[in-house]
């Protein structure tokens, strides 16, 4: 007759690998650990997986564990629906035509910035000759008035009073 080997029960040395074991989340974990009659570490060894799981399996009913795990649950829910939510939203505007493609944006921001750069750039060339002699109050003066006009030339267009047609 033959003799089978005792079972070696599997342990782990780590609560995050106990947490992964068991299914559940470090913090569920933590929660089960705290309570009366909860399975210890051995010394040396670490956690037994199959004590804690049944441990946990017989004692998830108890009214003060499900409490906190609902709470836990709802929080992850929630957060979960409103992801759906806004993934779907976003899938909804796309559809209907809300969205812009991201080359079209990336497009019309280059040009805005290029336009911008051209338009702020030429200040100093165009008021070099016109500032020479002026008073400090009547230079300043003067840029403001130029910056000015480029700010209502990117933002309207050139002169004519309707927006550019970017």
């Amino acid at each position: 007759m033959r003799k089978t080997p005792p079972k070696t029960t599997k342990c782990v040395r780590t609560k995050i690998q106990l947490a992964r074991a068991c299914g559940l989340s470090r913090q569920a974990l933590d929660r089960f650990l705290k309570l009366a009659g909860a399975p210890t570490q051995i010394e040396g060894k670490g956690w037994p997986i199959d004590t804690v799981k049944k441990w946990i399996l017989d004692n998830a009913r108890r009214s003060d564990v499900m409490g906190k795990l609902d709470r836990d649950f709802m929080d992850l829910k929630k957060w979960e629906i409103y992801e759906r939510a806004r993934r779907m939203q976003v899938r909804n505007d796309r559809d209907a035509g809300l969205l812009m493609p991201k080359a079209e944006v990336e497009r019309q921001w280059a040009h805005c910035i290029s336009e911008c750069q051209r338009l702020l750039g030429a200040i100093p060339q165009r008021l070099a000759v016109e500032i020479v002699g002026l008073t400090v109050p009547a230079a300043e003066q003067l840029m403001r008035h130029a910056i000015n006009e480029a700010i209502k030339e990117l933002h309207y267009g050139p002169e004519d009073g309707a927006p550019s047609p970017t």
